[in-house]
């Protein structure tokens, strides 16, 4: 549920995927570890599943950020960046989405229904395996810090590097 508008922040990151499908939960793990370190006018949500209620979401918000998996043939763990209201998405981007509609698709129908953040980056983190019931790849995993410190410098905010482990 979105906070009321009053209080509504002017900052979202949005971790996208699906946990039971290996790598595709990668986008859900960098917004559940990026939580605790977000500033206060920082909503960090993690969505599974039907994405639509994302729109409500990026309703009048300044700057979001979007964590999903993507598969673009780059080695496992590898880390885009794209800014997603300067040009669409690539469409090799994404195999067959989990979600009930994929991130291109709904960026296209927020543009269409005038719900888009004024600011719009998708991180992008290059998945390996998306079979049903699989963990996340060594590679994803490896790549959950770089993610965070991403989406962080691309919302204002500064920390101490990530600890590699």
């Amino acid at each position: 549920m979105k906070p009321r508008a009053a209080q509504a922040p002017s900052i979202l990151v949005v971790g996208l995927g699906n946990r039971h499908r290996g790598d595709d939960a990668v986008g859900l793990e960098v917004a559940r570890r990026l939580r605790g370190r977000a500033p206060g006018n920082c909503s960090v949500i993690e969505v599974e599943g039907d994405s639509l209620g994302v729109l409500d979401w990026w309703d009048g918000i300044d700057v979001a950020v979007v964590i999903d998996a993507v598969t673009s043939g780059a080695p496992p763990g590898a880390l885009h960046r794209f800014d997603a209201l300067a040009r669409p998405l690539p469409g090799g981007l994404t195999g067959t989405s989990t979600h009930a509609i994929g991130l291109r698709e709904l960026i296209e129908l927020g543009h269409a229904l005038g719900k888009i953040p004024r600011r719009m980056i998708v991180l992008g983190v290059e998945g390996q395996d998306f079979g049903i019931g699989a963990k996340l790849s060594p590679d994803c995993l490896a790549s959950i810090g770089p993610a965070i410190e991403a989406a962080l410098e691309e919302i204002g905010c500064t920390s101490a590097p990530w600890p590699k482990t």
